[in-house]
């Protein structure tokens, strides 16, 4: 009940349409495991990110990742459904990394490419494996974050 009061996404009428939810659940976590495995993965991932599209575009890219990843978890999952978490802004990162990986390859040398693709299969298998997390806002920030960062990489700062 407390993570639905600070804002958690819930598919259950009438909050489904409290659009509000969808960033601020973003910023809540289901525990203290949840939250350092997600900060873990902002601390490994996240700079050299940064460092590639800047403070600006990057922020751009995680904060839509993780808007457009609850919006998936809102509308694909099922009623009655609570979710929280930075994983959709996480798996937007990881989106870049896979459009890296694919269509950049000079930019990334064998065995780097090669760890990406381990580190997103695996989470792509565990978002379907493990019960309670949210494969919809996994794949839907993930494809956000792929998508956004073609087309920032077509903005000029």
């Amino acid at each position: 009940m407390t993570l639905f009061r600070f804002g958690a996404v819930l598919k259950w009428e009438p909050y489904a349409s409290e659009t509000w939810r969808l960033a601020t659940a973003m910023f809540l976590h289901s525990g203290f495991q949840h939250l350092l495995f997600n900060m873990f993965s902002l601390f490994v991932f996240a700079p050299p990110m940064e460092r590639i599209l800047g403070s600006f575009k990057y922020a751009v890219l995680y904060l839509l990742s993780g808007l457009l990843g609850n919006a998936a978890a809102l509308y694909l999952s099922e009623w009655g459904t609570l979710a929280v978490g930075a994983s959709g802004a996480i798996y937007g990162v990881y989106g870049a990394y896979l459009f890296i990986a694919i269509f950049q390859r000079w930019a990334l040398d064998q065995a780097s490419r090669k760890t990406i693709m381990i580190i997103l299969g695996i989470g792509i298998v565990q978002s379907f494996v493990i019960t309670g997390i949210s494969w919809s806002a996994h794949l839907g920030g993930m494809a956000a974050g792929f998508v956004l960062y073609a087309v920032l990489q077509r903005v000029r700062s």
